[in-house]
């Protein structure tokens, strides 16, 4: 009688735990769903170009923003998911950076990011090449976003992924342990030096596009989608299943590139993302 009783009980707790990990409210943005991750960033980016060419290395600490039942309505009903969208463009867009903000916008900051950049370049005839690391202001910032979503969901595509979109914003107001040296014209420093990391979204070439050949917004999208269509990509799948049930480390590699064509510019990308499952925190309490 009592081993019933106790296969009773488990049963029934474990029933609440498979349905408060499935389940969902068919809302939007529902406050107390936010939920932030801590983890690594891991990210190598060589940039070729006419001008002269760049590696940056960064390792950051990094916290991935995300809404718990936004996340689960997707992966159980995307249909009734997309329906949720009266007024604007259907979308699940997650964001990764190098603080997090709590319901009263207190900020709390993962920690300084460590850089190691690689740069030559060539004006005028002249060769100047700058070798600098050290620990800089975490500004990394990488947008999670679907291209062609509401199409993609509607179709059934499975295999869906997230597109990174990775910028990192000026660092040079905080440094620590900045060492290296820059040469130009045969003369060489290595004190005083500033280790900027900067790195815009990336965007069209604007001599790429033919003139008059965007009527509507909807030809931008899809010029922008080819134009993109190689940028670094992770599983939605994969990622939503860890967010949803987080459990251990996980780790999510990715590689992809894009160029600008008309001024014969590249950027290469590769990397990982670490996230602890241990270390998922309701950001508003």
């Amino acid at each position: 009688m009592k081993g019933t009783l106790l296969l009773l009980i488990m049963a029934c707790l474990f029933t609440g735990f498979a349905y408060s990990q499935t389940n969902y409210e068919p809302f939007l943005n529902l406050s107390q769903y936010e939920r932030s991750v801590r983890g690594e960033a891991e990210i190598e980016i060589k940039i070729i170009a006419e001008a002269g060419n760049q590696t940056i290395y960064l390792k950051a600490p990094v916290f991935l923003d995300y809404n718990l039942n936004d996340i689960r309505m997707f992966s159980l009903a995307p249909l009734k998911y997309l329906e949720l969208f009266k007024k604007s463009v259907p979308d699940l867009t997650l964001l990764l950076h190098g603080y997090r903000t709590n319901g009263n916008n207190n900020s709390l900051d993962a920690g300084l990011m460590y850089a190691k950049t690689h740069a030559v370049s060539f004006e005028e005839g002249n060769e100047a090449e700058s070798e600098i690391n050290g620990y800089c202001e975490n500004n990394l910032e990488i947008c999670f976003h679907i291209p062609d979503f509401e199409e993609l969901v509607k179709s059934g595509k499975k295999d869906l992924k997230y597109q990174l979109e990775i910028s990192c914003a000026s660092t040079s107001h905080t440094q620590k342990d900045v060492q290296g040296r820059v040469k130009f014209d045969g003369i060489s420093i290595t004190d005083g030096l500033t280790l900027d990391v900067n790195l815009s979204k990336p965007l069209p070439d604007l001599d790429d596009i033919p003139e008059g050949a965007f009527v509507n917004s909807k030809a931008q999208e899809r010029f922008r989608l080819e134009y993109f269509k190689n940028l670094p990509a992770v599983d939605i799948t994969a990622l939503n299943q860890f967010l949803m049930t987080p459990a251990g480390k996980k780790t999510f590699e990715f590689s992809g590139m894009y160029a600008w064509k008309s001024n014969k510019y590249q950027v290469n990308y590769s990397g990982k993302i670490t996230l602890d499952g241990t270390s998922v925190v309701d950001v508003n309490k």
